[in-house]
């Protein structure tokens, strides 16, 4: 779970650092909106991973994602032998 609340930071500083950027754009009358639509995109995609990984990471699903003890040793030996 570290490695998603990790994520979920880098995702969450990127999400404000666009948003930011993207704010700047119609303020300064640079681009019609039209052309800004990815950027638009892009912000609505880093929302729903941010969301994802906060619902994973969140209490009511924290304790119901569980590994087996097999999936636990592929990820620790690579490819699963011992």
């Amino acid at each position: 779970m570290a490695t998603l609340r990790e994520r979920a930071g880098r995702v969450g500083a990127s999400l404000e650092e666009t948003r930011r950027e993207h704010r700047k754009v119609p303020e300064a009358g640079e681009a019609p909106r039209l052309f800004v639509i990815e950027v638009e995109y892009a912000v609505r995609m880093r929302e729903a991973e941010l969301g994802w990984i906060e619902e994973i990471v969140g209490a009511e699903l924290g304790a119901a994602v569980s590994w087996g003890q097999e999936v636990i040793g592929l990820a620790q030996d690579g490819d699963g032998s011992r």
